[in-house]
């Protein structure tokens, strides 16, 4: 399996679930897991986003300790992504542009959260690598994305 095709594999993934668990490592070095609602943008491959808060504590994990993870699945769990990424904080209007456009309608619960504040960050997930499991084929694959473009092979 290529990067590509994994990128594709996990593009489906959040086309059926919507959501994925996301896991960064807290301040007192223990992970820290919950539920997102991810998307990837055509243009920015090996990169997956999600919005958040600046006050939510997975934004004070991944500024002191920017390893994190997600993992997808299908409601079924026969087909299982999970993904190690380096997180960057980003508050940059036509980022946050994008990322709102592609998944506005599916934050119903984010700004349920949030309350009344109407500002939000995005959180943007380098991809380093990523493992492709099919637990009824007994089907394990590794994929690396270091040193290709935009971090893909």
């Amino acid at each position: 399996m290529t990067a590509k095709e994994i990128l594709t594999k996990i593009e489906d993934l959040i086309g059926r679930a919507k959501s994925a668990v996301f896991a960064t490592i807290s301040d007192k070095g223990e992970p820290h897991m919950r539920w997102m609602s991810p998307v990837l943008l055509p243009e920015r491959e090996g990169v997956i986003y999600a919005v958040s808060s600046g006050n939510f504590g997975k934004v004070s994990d991944v500024n002191k300790n920017p390893a994190a993870a997600w993992m997808f699945q299908t409601a079924t769990l026969n087909e299982v992504v999970n993904v190690s990424v380096h997180v960057h904080v980003v508050d940059n209007p036509s980022i946050k542009k994008e990322v709102m456009e592609k998944m506005g309608r599916r934050l119903h619960v984010f700004w349920k959260l949030k309350g009344n504040d109407t500002d939000f960050i995005v959180l943007e997930t380098i991809i380093k690598e990523a493992v492709y499991f099919d637990p009824m084929k007994g089907k394990k694959t590794f994929v690396s994305f270091e040193g290709g473009k935009n971090g893909g092979k």
